[in-house]
């Protein structure tokens, strides 16, 4: 049998997708330095993003205090990106997933508000017998509810804060010091890693999902010798769906 191949069709790409799609960024009110590897620092990215700050909305009360009116100001924000043209909506903060389903069903564009989002896929990628290591700004805060909120309440976790980390407590959740030591921060979140991975609950892979915490993910990398995945990585992995190669 003759193989007569298929008749493809060749479209002008303009036609169907933008050139340049763009990722909103909801933003905490913070006074921190966004170093490179920051969700917060435009640098960071290999393609166009738009922030919009929730103005007086810290992270102490978005992790410690949250209520609905976090969720009426959420809401309104991702609305603002959607009308300023965004293809796509994160958050600089992991806690927002609890608002996941809600944001989302305001807009009419992809949501992802947290890095935890990329937890069932990883899960699916391990041994069985491993668990999913999750570093965070507080362990206490991360709630049942907040794990609901991105699907992975049934997925096996190992959960560790910074909750006994005086200097980035100070820096990231108290909103207190604008130019920090990035070797502290550093030797902090190392130390959790670190903890973490000696402890038994058997880590095959660790998500960070405090976004301040990407800087340090090639440092944890290291340290630990354990795939890291971050809101950088579940970022590009978005913005890769919103624009495709086309393989002539």
């Amino acid at each position: 049998m003759v193989n007569q191949g298929i008749r493809m069709t060749k479209y002008d790409s303009s036609e169907y997708r933008k050139k340049n799609p763009t990722i909103g960024i909801i933003q905490l009110d913070t006074k921190f330095q966004r170093l490179i590897g920051d969700i917060g620092n435009p640098k960071t990215w290999k393609f166009p993003v738009l922030y919009q700050v929730m103005e007086e909305l810290f992270p102490e009360k978005v992790i410690y205090q949250s209520d609905l009116s976090v969720l009426s100001i959420a809401l309104k924000t991702a609305k603002k990106l959607e009308k300023k043209g965004v293809d796509g909506i994160t958050t600089t903060c992991g806690f927002l997933a609890k608002y996941q389903k809600e944001i989302t069903s305001h807009v009419n564009i992809p949501v992802f508000t947290s890095s935890l989002i990329q937890i069932p896929l990883i899960y699916k990628m391990l041994n069985y017998q491993k668990n999913i290591g999750v570093i965070t700004a507080s362990a206490r805060s991360l709630t049942k509810e907040i794990l609901l909120g991105v699907g992975i309440e049934n997925i096996p976790l190992a959960i560790f804060g910074m909750e006994g980390k005086e200097y980035f407590q100070k820096v990231f959740i108290n909103n207190q010091i604008t130019y920090f030591n990035r070797v502290t921060v550093r030797d902090e979140i190392i130390d959790v890693a670190k903890n973490m991975v000696h402890s038994n609950y058997k880590i095959g892979a660790i998500v960070l999902e405090c976004t301040n915490m990407s800087p340090y993910a090639y440092d944890i990398q290291i340290a630990t010798g354990l795939p890291v995945f971050d809101m950088n990585s579940l970022m590009t992995w978005v913005y890769s769906g919103l624009i495709k190669n086309i393989f002539n």
